[in-house]
């Protein structure tokens, strides 16, 4: 990817979970030269605040370390950049039936979520054994405060 400041998304799917944190800061570094000022990183990795984790953070040898959206926040303000947003990733159902019964699940799954994660953590945490994230500039503190 050319270092040109015209790129509008990068995606990393299992991709941080095998870098250490400073090739994760080298990672922000370079796609800080490759998007534009209003481009997003998506990146899907093994959710550490999940209870579920296990299977899929160390089912892999390669994975060096949990990552949580908030450890990958302690990485990317420095750099200037930001969690946008932490999800669930949700399967596409192939049938009308199946959206039906995955949109029941999901809604327990959300209510539980929010019931844990307000009690424990002060806000919902996505529990699900793997986290998709948005990343994009972080704001600048001057203009947070203002109208």
């Amino acid at each position: 990817v050319p270092l040109d400041g015209e790129t509008d998304l990068l995606v990393a799917i299992d991709v941080l979970e095998h870098l250490d944190p400073p090739a994760m800061a080298e990672l922000v570094r370079v796609a800080n030269g490759c998007l534009k000022p209003d481009g997003v990183i998506v990146a899907r990795f093994p959710n550490g605040d999940s209870p579920f984790l296990g299977r899929h953070q160390h089912g892999d040898y390669t994975h060096l370390k949990p990552i949580s959206a908030a450890s990958l926040r302690q990485i990317l303000l420095p750099h200037g950049y930001a969690v946008v947003r932490a999800m669930n990733p949700r399967p596409l159902p192939a049938d009308f039936l199946g959206k039906i019964r995955r949109t029941i699940i999901y809604a327990v799954r959300n209510v539980i979520e929010y019931i844990i994660g307000y009690l424990y953590f002060g806000s919902r945490v996505p529990i699900d054994p793997n986290i998709l994230v948005v990343i994009g500039r972080a704001e600048p503190r001057s203009a947070a405060g203002s109208p």
